[in-house]
């Protein structure tokens, strides 16, 4: 988690539940690289926070942050058997920056896709479907579904769709 008020909220959350004791927060944005980002948090949305180019964005506060990439924080963990990645927007970076981490222990993944926040939707999804046999999504009622590619990949519903990879 890159935002820090979120970090202490995070923090907070999980002691209150009894979780302090097997959860490891790692304060940093999840990329493809090990460097620096501006994470800008909308006023009154922290949980909304995105990586930007420019640090002027009005309506919220703009912060540098320190970067990782998930293989980076797994190249010292056991095996990894599912991740969820909802990062508004950073997902392909993120799934760029896990290549090792999926080749050694082949996930499953539960990804937030919104095709309008991707230059290229449907190569991000081929990326993953390349990898996975499997590729569904979770309805709101709980089911996993048939993919259905044209609807999921179609830019204009403006719709965030939660994809499992198996």
């Amino acid at each position: 988690e890159p935002n820090p008020a979120a970090v202490s909220w995070l923090r907070e959350t999980i002691s209150l539940n009894g979780y302090a004791d097997r959860t490891v927060i790692i304060p940093k944005a999840l990329s493809d690289i090990d460097g620096e980002a501006l994470l800008f948090c909308p006023d009154g949305e922290p949980k909304n926070a995105l990586l930007v180019p420019v640090r002027n964005h009005p309506g919220g506060t703009t912060i540098e942050v320190c970067t990782t990439s998930l293989d980076s924080i797994a190249e010292n963990c056991g095996k990894v058997d599912l991740i969820k990645i909802d990062a508004e927007g950073a997902e392909v970076a993120i799934v760029r920056g896990m290549q090792k981490l999926i080749r050694r222990d082949r996930p499953r993944i539960v990804l937030e896709f919104n095709a309008a926040r991707y230059p290229d939707p449907e190569a991000f999804l081929d990326s993953l479907t390349d990898i996975y046999a499997s590729a569904r999504e979770l309805t709101l009622d709980g089911r996993l579904q048939a993919l259905d590619r044209a609807s999921v990949t179609d830019k204009t519903t403006l719709l965030d769709r939660i994809l499992f990879f198996e």
